[in-house]
């Protein structure tokens, strides 16, 4: 807690910008506090961002599960593997999207070179324990494309049609060569055998590799009434290798995506959702990068992925990162050639904090239900500030740059209160945001801090009761 000389130093800091001055005194000559008798100067080195945030202005209403994961069936499961199933728990992703088949009489995982003795309908089963939706991708006998008739209906028989169970096309028909006329057809031969089972069946997709806003709208319009939503993915590279401040500088392409889909839904008369189901800084390691593409395993990761999933909630849509055991696109660890620092099996990857910013992790509120207005002074400075559930409110600070920034946040429409700092370490990439600060605030008085170079920031606020 400060002292009242400290608050006093701080009061006159702020009344010198007030005048113009405070961001030369910021950047120049830093910061001076009384701590324990000492003068200690804080030397407020790098840049410098404003970022702002009013909570009486609601921007965007969104849901806890508007954020999720993939799981990949690839390496250690939630099912069979308690590690990996305390892991994922933690992280309170909410929303799972499995890719299922119908393979020798049984419903389990259609991933090329998964497991096929996995049992789909318990894996299924126990998420839905843990309250989270659940998305089913449909494939087949041997890749996404070849699944055949009646294989959808005894998928759907086996894991139902409840509400949270929803179901898309088979993944990426485009990459095996299907026409958009071949996907369509699938998607409509899979509609049949669901509407046998529930008449209200509908269904995702057309689940593309990439944003084809043609395929999409063609899509949309032969199902009809029977589009459940728009499914697509989207990495960050994976054909050629890009710089990371260009990757960074790219996430912002969600928003004018989905901005557009929905813009195309409303123009077919189709007020459906919009779903980035596949995401990740790259689809592929070895993408052109110099000695392959080790970003996977650093703070860029974490940076990125916090970025992308704040443009597509602040765009009104859903994000689901690809995914929990992948190599070096898994968000847990997964032991072999991909675990370049010898990190535990099912551990947290760096790109793990960047889905945590938003559901906690288990160490902060899982966001709630509403994004407020904010304002950032910095291109590669982005904020972005939702309510919680435990009746505050999170204000997610990402520094998407190479270079530390001195930050100063203002919080209006908001009482007086407490709030928590939670700060990710670049150097220790792995490790779990810190708590650096838990202090008192007014709305008159700015949070000042310094964000490091690519890290994620988050601040819980507590407003005092009234």
């Amino acid at each position: 807690m400060p002292s009242q000389k400290q608050k006093s130093a701080l009061r006159r800091l702020r009344t010198t910008y007030l005048h113009g001055h405070r961001k030369l005194l910021l950047l120049t000559l830093g910061a001076v506090l009384l701590i324990g008798g000492t003068f200690v100067a804080l030397a407020l080195r790098g840049q410098f961002v404003q970022l702002g945030v009013d909570f009486s202005d609601i921007k965007k209403r969104v849901d806890p599960t508007d954020i999720g994961i993939g799981v990949s069936t690839y390496g250690a499961n939630a099912l069979m593997n308690e590690t990996q199933r305390n892991i994922e728990h933690q992280l309170d992703a909410r929303h799972v999207r499995i890719p299922v088949g119908y393979r020798d009489g049984k419903v389990t995982s259609s991933a090329t070179g998964g497991s096929t003795d996995l049992d789909i309908p318990a894996l299924v089963a126990l998420y839905r324990d843990w309250g989270y939706s659940v998305m089913i991708t449909l494939g087949d006998r041997t890749n996404d494309a070849d699944i055949q008739p009646g294989d959808a209906a005894a998928i759907i028989r086996a894991l139902g049609t409840e509400p949270g169970i929803s179901y898309s096309a088979p993944n990426e028909m485009g990459n095996l060569g299907k026409s958009t006329r071949e996907q369509i057809d699938t998607a409509r031969m899979i509609v049949r055998e669901g509407k046998a089972i529930d008449s209200g069946f509908k269904l995702w997709g057309p689940v593309d590799a990439y944003y084809d806003r043609d395929n999409i709208k063609a899509f949309a319009r032969a199902l009809g009434d029977d589009l459940a939503g728009i499914s697509y993915h989207h990495y960050g590279m994976g054909e050629t290798s890009l710089s990371t401040a260009t990757a960074m500088e790219q996430t912002s392409a969600y928003v004018r995506e989905i901005t557009d889909i929905k813009a195309d839904m409303t123009a077919l008369g189709r007020d459906v959702p919009v779903r980035v189901d596949e995401l990740n800084f790259s689809w592929r390691v070895d993408d052109g990068t110099p000695g392959g593409n080790d970003r996977f395993f650093t703070a860029t990761n974490t940076v990125w992925i916090a970025s992308a999933l704040g443009h597509i909630l602040t765009a009104g849509g859903q994000g689901l990162p690809y995914a929990t055991q992948a190599g070096a696109l898994g968000m847990m660890i997964e032991p072999g050639e991909f675990n370049p620092d010898s990190r535990p099996a099912s551990s947290p990857m760096p790109g793990y904090w960047g889905i945590a910013a938003y559901t906690g992790g288990g160490i902060w509120p899982h966001f709630k239900d509403s994004i407020y207005a904010s304002t950032s002074s910095d291109t590669t400075s982005e904020i972005i500030a939702l309510n919680n559930e435990a009746g505050g409110h999170n204000v997610v600070a990402i520094n998407k740059s190479e270079h530390s920034k001195t930050t100063e946040l203002r919080l209006e429409g908001i009482s007086e209160g407490t709030y928590q700092l939670y700060q990710s370490n670049p150097k220790h990439p792995y490790d779990a945001p810190k708590l650096l600060r838990e202090t008192e605030y007014t709305p008159d008085q700015p949070v000042i801090f310094t964000m490091p170079a690519q890290s994620i920031s988050i601040l819980v606020v507590s407003p005092s009761p009234r």
